[in-house]
Parts: C-alpha cells; sequence; structure tokens
C-alpha cells in the first residue's frame, strides 16, 4: 500500500475542514478510499500504488483530477521513452501524451527530480509549473504535476475556482522552481542547454544563473503581468535562504512578500556589482510593496532609479553585508515609507544623493553599524524619523545624519547611541530640522567609550525636551523648547543662539509659568574688538495667558523696532514699542545691562502691568534683523532667553 496526502485551501490559501477527499479507480468508476481534511486542510488516502482519480468536494462542489499515488511499477525505469520516463524536461514536452503520465529521471536535478506529471486538458498558459507540450498548444493542456490541481473554494454564493487560476493572484516562487535551501544551484544542473532553460525562464541569459534567482524572478514577471489598474499582485517568496547571483527587477504595484525574519535573499558569497533588486521600469516605480524579505549582501540591497517614485511601501525588511549601501534611491524617493525596517553593517543606511527626497517617513526603523553614516540625503523636503533607532559603528569626525539642502526634517521619539561624533551634519539649511523627544546616549570614540555628540549646522536646529547622557554640543544655532538636560551643555538657560554676520530671521515659541509678570526676551553680546558693530530690526511678539476667572485665553499682539551697537564705550540697545492690539492690558520693554557681565551684554525685557496671569501660557517670537558685522569671528551674538 502507498500513501497519497494533500491539501484543500480557500482562495486566501486559508485551508478547509471538512471536505471530502474521494479516491475512484482509473476509470473513475470504482470507490477505492476517501477521508475527511483535519483542521489544517489536510487529508491522506492509502491505496495501492497506481493511478487514479481523485475527487474533492465541499459545499455541494467536487472537482476531479488524476493522481499518481505511490510508483506504479509501468511507470518505474531508466530513462527511455518505452517506461514514460524521460532525462530531461524537453524529453517530457516532446513524449506522446495519450500516455498519460511521464516520470522526470532524477538525473534532470531541477528541483522536481523524480516526479510524475500527468497529461490534463486546459489552458495553463503563464504556468511556469508545468511542461508545455511540443504537439498540442499549451491553451489545450500541458504535463502538470498532481499537486497543481488541487481545487480550492470561494466562500458561499461565489463559484468555485482551481487553484491554478488562484495563482495569478498570489503566485509563489515555489511553483516556479524556488529551492532556497542555501546551497548554490545553477541553470546547468537542471537543464542540458540554455533553450531548455528559456523554456521555463526566458530572461535567463547564461546557465550559470542561479536557480533560486530564476524562480524568484520569475514569479516577479507573472506578477507584473497579471496586475489589474491599481491593484497589486502578490508575488510570493515562502521562508528559504536563496542564493542569489543577478538581480532582481521589479514592476510597479507589485506586492514583493515573504515571510518576515525567514526570507532571506543571501548575495554575501558572490558579491554582485549591482543591487539585490531594483526598479523594471526607468521610467516609474509606484505603489508597490516589499514586506518580509532580507536582504544580505549585495553592493546595495535596493537600488531604486526612476524618474517618478511614489506610494511604495518597505515594511518588516533587513539590510545587512552590502559593500556600499542598505537601501539607495539614484533620482526621487518620495511618497515613500518606512515600517519596522533594520538597515546595518554597511558603509551607508539609506542613501538619496542628488535628487529629490520628498514626504518621506520612518516608522520604529533600526540604523545600526554603518561605518560611514546612517542617512546621508541631498535634496529633498518633508523627511520623518519616528520612534527610530540608531546605534553602533561611530567614528570621529564622521555624521550619523548628513543633510544638504533639505526643508523640513524631523526625529522624533526614539534615540541615537554610539553612532559618528555628530548627530548631525548639515549644509544649505531652511532652518527647518528638528529633534523631538530623543535620547542622545553618547558618541563613540572609535575604542571603546562614550564621548559628547555634536549638532552641526549652517541654520537653525531645533532640540524638544530631548535627553543627553553627556552634554550634547551643539552649533551657535540652536533652539531649545521645553526641558532638554545636558543638551548644549551649558547651565546657561538659552533657548536660541545665533551668531551671524549678515543678519536672519528666526521664530521662537515657549512656556510661561504662571503668574509671570517679566518676560526675558533678547540678550545682544557684542565683542569687545576694535570697530563698531550693530545690529537692527524688528520684533514681532504674541503673548497668550489663561484668564484667572473664565479659563479663556487672553492674548497681545505687539511690534518693536530695537538696535544695539558697541560705537561708544558701552552696549547701546534701543526698542521701542511701535504697536500693540490685544486685552492682556499695557506693557513696557525694559533694557538693562547683563548682571555680572561686562559692558558689551544687555537684555531686552518685557514688562506687563497686569500680573494676575493665574496660569500658564506661552510666548511666540519672531524678530528679523540686520548687521553690519565686517567679520563673522567678531559678530554680534543675539541670544533669545
Amino acid at each position: 500500500m502507498a500513501t497519497y496526502s494533500d491539501f484543500v485551501r480557500d482562495g486566501y490559501q486559508r485551508p478547509i475542514p471538512g471536505a471530502t477527499a474521494t479516491l475512484f479507480s482509473a476509470d473513475g468508476l470504482n470507490l477505492i478510499a476517501t477521508a475527511t481534511t483535519g483542521a489544517d486542510g489536510q487529508f491522506t488516502l492509502d491505496a495501492p500504488d497506481g493511478k487514479y482519480v481523485l475527487q474533492v468536494s465541499f459545499g455541494g462542489v467536487s472537482d476531479r483530477s488524476s493522481v499518481i499515488v505511490g510508483n506504479p511499477p509501468e511507470y518505474i525505469g531508466p530513462p527511455g521513452a518505452s517506461n514514460n520516463t524521460y532525462a530531461t524536461i524537453a524529453g517530457i514536452a516532446g513524449s506522446d501524451i495519450g500516455q498519460g503520465s511521464a516520470i522526470l529521471a532524477p538525473s534532470e536535478g531541477s528541483g522536481l527530480t523524480g516526479a510524475t506529471y500527468t497529461w490534463k486538458t486546459g489552458n495553463y498558459t503563464g504556468r511556469a509549473d508545468v511542461i508545455a507540450s511540443n504537439s498540442v498548444p499549451i491553451n489545450q493542456g500541458a504535463w502538470v504535476l498532481p499537486s497543481s490541481s488541487s481545487v480550492t473554494f470561494a466562500t458561499a454564493g461565489s463559484p468555485p475556482r482551481p487553484s491554478d487560476q488562484k495563482l495569478v493572484e498570489r503566485v509563489s516562487a515555489r511553483d516556479h522552481g524556488l529551492i532556497g535551501d542555501g546551497t548554490f544551484r545553477q541553470l546547468f544542473q537542471g537543464y542540458a542547454t540554455l533553450q531548455d532553460a528559456q523554456r521555463v525562464y526566458p530572461f535567463a541569459t547564461s546557465l550559470n544563473d542561479a536557480l533560486d534567482w530564476a524562480a524568484i524572478q520569475k514569479t516577479l514577471n507573472i506578477a507584473r503581468d497579471t496586475r489589474s489598474g491599481n491593484r497589486q499582485s502578490v508575488a510570493y517568496v515562502p521562508s528559504c535562504r536563496a542564493i542569489m547571483n543577478r538581480t532582481l527587477r521589479m514592476a510597479s504595484n507589485v506586492w514583493l512578500k515573504g515571510d518576515v525574519g525567514s526570507t532571506i535573499l543571501d548575495n554575501q558569497n558572490l558579491p554582485l556589482a549591482g543591487a539585490q533588486l531594483t526598479n523594471d521600469d526607468p521610467v516609474a516605480f509606484q505603489y508597490s510593496r516589499i514586506s518580509g524579505i532580507n536582504f544580505n549582501g549585495g553592493r546595495c540591497g535596493v537600488f531604486i532609479d526612476a524618474s517618478t517614485t511614489e506610494g511604495n511601501t518597505y515594511e518588516d525588511l533587513g539590510f545587512a553585508l552590502q559593500s556600499a549601501s542598505n537601501f539607495q534611491t539614484q533620482r526621487l524617493l518620495q511618497t515613500t515609507t518606512f515600517t519596522r525596517c533594520i538597515f546595518q553593517l554597511a558603509p551607508y543606511g539609506l542613501v538619496a544623493p542628488g535628487g529629490v527626497t520628498n514626504h518621506v517617513s520612518f516608522n520604529s526603523c533600526e540604523f545600526t553599524n554603518h561605518t560611514l553614516s546612517q542617512m546621508l540625503i541631498d535634496g529633498g523636503e518633508g523627511i520623518y524619523i519616528n520612534d527610530c533607532r540608531m546605534e553602533a559603528g561611530g567614528s570621529i569626525n564622521k555624521a550619523t545624519i548628513s543633510l544638504n539642502n533639505v526643508r523640513s526634517f524631523s526625529m522624533t521619539g526614539g534615540y541615537v547611541e554610539g553612532t559618528n561624533e555628530f548627530v548631525l551634519s548639515e549644509t544649505g539649511s531652511t532652518d527647518s530640522v528638528s529633534f523631538t523627544d530623543v535620547h542622545f546616549t553618547g558618541a563613540s570614540d572609535g575604542v571603546a567609550s562614550f564621548i559628547p555628540y555634536k549638532l552641526q549646522s549652517d541654520g537653525l536646529i531645533t532640540v524638544t525636551n530631548s535627553h543627553g547622557t553627556y552634554p550634547i554640543i551643539a552649533s551657535e544655532n540652536c533652539c531649545l523648547l521645553g526641558s532638554n538636560p545636558s543638551v548644549i551643555g551649558t547651565t546657561v538657560a538659552n533657548i536660541w543662539r545665533h551668531k551671524d554676520k549678515q543678519g536672519g530671521s528666526v521664530k521662537l515659541k515657549r512656556r510661561n509659568p504662571r503668574g509671570q509678570q517679566f518676560f526675558p526676551l533678547l540678550r545682544f553680546t557684542l565683542p569687545a574688538a576694535t570697530g563698531v558693530h550693530g545690529a537692527h530690526g524688528t520684533i514681532a511678539l504674541q503673548l497668550f495667558a489663561a484668564d484667572n476667572s473664565f479659563g479663556t485665553f487672553r492674548r497681545a499682539n505687539m511690534i518693536f523696532e530695537f538696535s544695539a551697537d558697541n560705537a561708544g564705550a558701552t552696549m547701546d540697545a534701543r526698542v521701542t514699542l511701535m504697536q500693540q492690539q490685544g486685552d492682556l492690558g499695557p506693557m513696557s520693554v525694559t533694557i538693562e545691562p547683563v548682571a555680572g557681565a561686562t559692558a558689551t551684554q544687555v537684555d531686552v525685557r518685557l514688562v506687563v502691568a497686569n500680573a494676575s496671569l493665574a496660569q500658564d501660557g506661552f510666548v511666540q517670537t519672531e524678530f528679523t534683523y540686520t548687521t553690519n558685522n565686517s567679520d563673522e569671528a567678531n559678530a554680534l551674538v543675539v541670544t533669545a532667553l
């Protein structure tokens, strides 16, 4: 007796328990055995070796197919048409379909060795898991493995469809030759000639191509060719370690789906000059999705080079051991989301050079062990890093995040630890980089200990409610909002410092304690060096405070003109109230020397006559100024208090 076992699943590949599997004699008349599927959808039938008809029934619907149980004597033997056994796929393709079955001899070595194919009528166009006949068009019939004919059922009210029709909705690389056991297999091990291989993998260019690569590329191509509108067609690569020696090419509107943590595309021992995966169409790569894949090796894990990129999603991916970068774009990276992705063990994590990076978010991602930089972006706007981790691999004089000409970059939550000396190195600033609720442990000194992190920018950096284990050394232009223990490494409660020989425009916002009557605004510090240095401009102030009686906010808007210079022996500063509106009552501005400081420093304070403000509010200040400084080394320093 021999055993025949298979599964019954619905259209979403979920098991169907309670289906009936019945085995009939080859003529379909005599009942041989019957079984019911279990909770996992599997059934098992026992019968003598031979050819039978299998009927699967569920919900009043039945499907029949021919199957081989065991090893019937008439189908076993060395290669040769007399016993229906063939050494190559080409041999089966040229065989007589009237014999009903054909065996692929073990010498074939394609991953389907020793399998018994049966002839089935029907349209098998686009199916790579079947063998086309040389004498009958594939739209009329093909040599099919028994497992290819299992039935699937839809929900009540929908007609049942065979699994071969379901394949176009979720194409599995297992159905197209994927072995994925970590062994490097090449096409010449399964195909005598390149022409034989191209019957199954028409895109193959050499018998040295990896079988696993060809199987996954075939899966991606079928998914591409079965797309409908903007619906993503799924190319599924189940748990495996697939050895790759060529770059995969992926189209728009395709979902490349793996099993999280266990689907590995491995190129670490066969280094590619290019990426493991790239876009198929140079014009557009959009509305695609990659999830559950680990990319090991290659110059890049993923490399995108298209004129249009938008709406792409990357989830639960792992990148490691790339020789250049984990993920790289050449031109555009737009409206893209990365979620739970791990970037590690490469010179760079993410690289977007010389293009436009717009509206890109990273959510719960990790960037670890990069020798040059975790993130390098040149040109873009709207880049958001949320609850991400950046850790390890740090070096002196390098930057964890390198930005150039980027507008609106924010890191919220998460932490930075043991990375390069500079958390941020920014050029071409538009005063729009911010860190909020971030913990900065300390930079790596390249040996065994931490050193203080540094923030470097030629514009304004805003840090809000963040913490540093070591004092963080910031550039001159840093806006601190809320509580920032150890940030900047100074005991002075400055919330903004600006040193510039040309002037600038800055907007600040901070809380004011309840009942506060005096609001420090600005401190002007002029160098004691010979020569006249000064500044002049306007201050626009908005003050909001909660009313003690009614709990509603009251407000005041004021515009001041100010000037400061060191033309005389001491600092001379003047502030004039030009306009006031609102319901907070009269206010005034005072100019006074800094206590204990030199004569070259003065403070500007706002005084509120009505001191009955019982609840918190906030002050928002925007000031624009120009200077007559001749050199940056001795420039005026404007500090917001």
